[in-house]
């Protein structure tokens, strides 16, 4: 078995493991993130009654020494919510990518189980080496389109210097990962940094996101509903969660909060790429606790 077959392996153990369930098995780690609402224009309304496709892309850049266990992405999710769901009450359908600095395609994808209603833990992934060895100090985009109607991925897109690669996700469905406890139906998007112990590589563990753009498909083409680079705000906060279900007008839409409570996220000045700020995830392990379960309730 070569080593690059030895190191996905191993990744996929670590990446099941970050979001199951199970305490006696959890590693130290750390899941740094942001979320956003969005839901009440007249367009998204009605995707939200009857789910089309909807895209995410957003720009990355990591540094030179940056650690290459550290999966980062972007996501979109659909939560139905408690009181009026599509399918099932508080069902929360995840489509998120995520890559490594060494060119491996992080997927977690949707069973017959959570297909059915319940929950994956995303526990079953699939990874694709890309065959590609992304450059420190340079500005990526990537993008992931899924068609929520299917409930299945559509693509993933990565461009950059000398890079432009486009993979067909359509054998994929999109995850349900865990019930989320909000009254009303949204759309939520996402950029992430995770790394788990104990197969950590040396190096730092911070990366940046700029100019994040969402749309939803509608019956005149695509539209728009999302382009934001960090600039309107000055801090990400806590999200506002109250049990045993949370209304969704006690959420700020369009606005960045922590994805869970032990993100380290934060807006910064010091690289960008537009405008005067960007989003930074830090996934370092520094201040965790060894048997710390990840708290998330996106993702």
């Amino acid at each position: 078995m070569n080593k690059k077959m030895i190191s996905i392996i191993l990744m996929m153990l670590l990446i099941a493991i970050s979001f199951s369930g199970c305490f006696f098995l959890q590693p130290k780690g750390r899941l740094s993130g942001t979320v956003l609402f969005i839901h009440s224009s007249p367009s998204v309304q009605d995707w939200l009654e009857e789910p089309k496709k909807t895209f995410v892309q957003a720009y990355f850049m990591f540094p030179t020494d940056f650690a290459s266990d550290i999966i980062f992405g972007i996501d979109q999710e659909f939560i139905e919510g408690v009181d009026d769901p599509i399918r099932f009450p508080g069902a929360d359908w995840m489509a998120l990518v995520g890559l490594t600095r060494t060119g491996m395609l992080n997927i977690p994808v949707g069973t017959d189980e959570s297909l059915n209603g319940t929950p994956s833990d995303a526990s079953v992934w699939e990874i694709i080496d890309l065959d590609i060895k992304l450059q420190p100090n340079t500005w990526y985009l990537m993008r992931e389109t899924a068609d929520f109607q299917s409930r299945r991925f559509e693509s993933f897109t990565l461009t950059g210097p000398n890079v432009n690669i486009t993979i067909d996700l359509s054998q994929y469905y999109v995850d349900y990962p865990n019930y989320i406890p909000i009254d009303n139906r949204s759309l939520t998007y996402y950029v992430y940094a995770i790394r788990m112990s104990p197969y950590v590589q040396p190096g730092s563990t911070s990366i940046y996101f700029d100019d994040v753009t969402a749309g939803i498909e509608t019956n005149d083409g695509y539209e728009i509903i999302l382009f934001e680079g960090f600039e309107l705000q000055k801090d990400i906060p806590d999200l506002p969660i109250t049990l045993p279900v949370t209304p969704l007008s006690d959420i700020q839409e369009l606005y960045w909060y922590k994805e869970n409570e032990d993100a380290m996220v934060q807006i910064t000045g010091n690289t960008v790429r537009s405008g005067e700020y960007s989003c930074l995830c830090n996934a370092t392990l520094d201040g965790l606790g060894r048997m710390k379960m990840i708290k998330y309730l996106m993702g």
